[in-house]
């Protein structure tokens, strides 16, 4: 397997290891802490909004590109013309 493929595998498991460790860990920690309704779904965005924190970092340290996480520049010659 070429390195390219293991690194971007890697990254893709980061990435996904992110956005679904982080809901998981919110809604044991509100069962445990029984919050209410309001309380969880705050502490549910909370925790979301911290899951970016780990791609974040490898971005502004330069190791990925924006693109690697999904931020691909708009381009607007391939919409439809309405």
């Amino acid at each position: 397997m070429d390195k390219r493929k293991i690194v971007a595998l890697c990254k893709s498991f980061l990435w996904g290891g992110c956005i679904l460790l982080f809901p998981v860990f919110t809604g044991i920690l509100s069962a445990i802490l029984s919050l209410e309704k309001t309380e969880t779904l705050f502490f549910q965005g909370l925790f979301m909004l911290s899951s970016l924190a780990i791609p974040l970092t490898f971005v502004l340290n330069g190791k990925w590109k924006w693109a690697e996480i999904g931020f691909r520049k708009y381009d607007a010659d391939c919409s439809k013309k309405g």
